[in-house]
């Protein structure tokens, strides 16, 4: 009997010795068919490496536009008001050091987009045009890499000459003065 059961335990670690084997051959297969499920850029490619945003060490005296807030729509605003050739200030409040806010900061990596229609073509045109549109152009589609994205919101803010930006600002608050009154 203690000669059977000694034979018993080397099955055992033989089971176990080729189940763990085979675990291995697997994994090793499933990682090299599937290089998409490794955090990169897409098969092939590298991960995006994050931009950094140019920022103003202190804004002008006056500016046309000053923009709150380095979320998208924010970011709109100004690229917006920029290109209707207004000096315009984008600033932020919040401890960020990229642009983008709920999409970067918080991963919100996927969009539910709004297309025409389905008349049976195989592609539906966007309904989102504009800013958005440009900005939906250099990204992965409707689910992306959130580094991607907040690239894209660096690349197009910087590339607006009217547009300065100023992060991590401590405070904000409006300075109200008083024009055209009149004295009597």
């Amino acid at each position: 009997m203690v000669s059977g059961s000694g034979s018993k335990k080397g099955y055992v670690w033989l089971g176990i010795l080729v189940v763990l084997i085979v675990a291995a051959g697997t994994l090793y297969w499933w990682k090299s068919a599937h290089p998409a499920a490794a955090p990169s850029g897409g098969p092939g490619k590298a991960a995006p490496v994050l931009q950094k945003v140019a920022t103003v060490s202190s804004p002008k005296d006056s500016y046309d536009v000053i923009v709150a807030g380095t979320d998208p729509e924010g970011i709109a605003a100004a690229v917006s008001a920029a290109r209707n050739g207004l000096k315009t200030l984008l600033v932020d409040g919040r401890d960020r050091e990229i642009l983008g806010g709920l999409m970067t900061l918080g991963w919100l990596n996927s969009l539910d987009m709004n297309y025409e229609p389905d008349r049976g073509q195989p592609k539906r045109e966007a309904l989102n045009k504009g800013i958005f549109s440009e900005w939906h152009g250099q990204i992965e589609g409707d689910s992306f890499d959130v580094t991607t994205v907040a690239n894209a919101f660096n690349q197009m803010v910087a590339k607006e000459k009217n547009i300065d930006v100023l992060l991590k600002v401590q405070s904000m608050e409006p300075l109200l003065t008083k024009s055209g009154s009149r004295r009597r």
